[in-house]
């Protein structure tokens, strides 16, 4: 397995931190310090030299470590529980769904537009990320590979200082959502897709569900207490002919997708698949 890089390799001016942050940032290299101690369990985590490799590479890369902690709002304890569960999905549990690179199938699920991010950003400064159940097609493209190529946009965007200042804005057209759908949604994945999400320091400040048939809303029941109470708090359901009201309190008509209640048409609304390309 690669040890892929963990932070853009361009290179940075010497960081010139705050008594504070020193304060953070010196704490976190003791949690990554006692969980590398030799005094460890000999099985597990610990001692996987791929986790060992890139937890080292982080205790050296204070840049990394303070984008980690403006994720997390400097709260330490959960910015080294966000960096552990990363390193230890990324090497350990779900290494097949950190892919680190395109290929076909991730690049034409971004270029057919069932999944992806809009070109503009909400009224607070947001990023609004979207999938498209009617354009998933289950025979083409598995649940891991979705969740893979959400990986990759993850990865592209918890670098960016004001998705982490910010958070992210997510919206699904649940109105494709059918049985075909559900088999995939097993609770094992329902636990995976927890996992990730609590890998990386993006904090989604709204997920709006258009178009929900009776049997998402099924399957939300089953899995709804693997997801955390604060997500919880801010999930919205629109059933068919409902308007997403919620959501254009935020955004506006103008630079939302159709199938959102916007004026555009989804290949003028959203990004480019290059825009997550260019990253790798």
């Amino acid at each position: 397995m690669e040890i892929l890089s963990i932070s853009n390799s361009t290179k940075i001016a010497p960081l010139f931190l705050s008594k504070y942050e020193e304060d953070a940032v010196l704490q976190l290299k003791q949690h990554i310090e006692r969980y590398l101690s030799p005094n460890k369990f000999k099985e597990g985590p610990h001692h996987n030299p791929f986790i060992v490799q890139f937890l080292r590479n982080a205790k050296r890369d204070e840049q990394l470590l303070l984008h980690y902690l403006q994720g997390r709002k400097h709260n330490v304890s959960e910015t080294w529980n966000t960096l552990r569960m990363y390193a230890e999905n990324r090497f350990q549990f779900y290494p097949h769904l950190f892919v680190g690179r395109f290929n076909e199938k991730y690049r034409n699920l971004l270029k057919n537009h069932v999944c992806g991010a809009l070109k503009n950003k909400d009224d607070f400064g947001r990023r609004i990320v979207f999938m498209d159940t009617t354009k998933w097609d289950v025979n083409e493209y598995s649940l891991d590979d979705l969740i893979a190529t959400i990986v990759i946009g993850a990865e592209r965007f918890w670098r960016d200082p004001e998705v982490l200042g910010n958070g992210l804005v997510v919206v699904e057209n649940s109105r494709g959502f059918n049985s075909s759908h559900a088999k995939q949604l097993t609770l094992p994945q329902l636990m995976a897709i927890r996992n990730i999400y609590q890998s990386f320091p993006i904090s989604v400040q709204g997920l709006y569900y258009i178009g929900v048939p009776y049997l998402l809303t099924l399957v939300f029941k089953m899995g709804k207490h693997l997801m955390p109470k604060k997500l919880r708090s801010r999930l919205y359901f629109y059933y068919e002919n409902q308007k997403p009201k919620e959501l254009h309190e935020i955004a506006a008509p103008e630079i939302l997708a159709d199938w959102m209640g916007g004026n555009l048409p989804i290949e003028e609304a959203a990004e480019d698949y290059s825009f997550f390309e260019k990253y790798f």
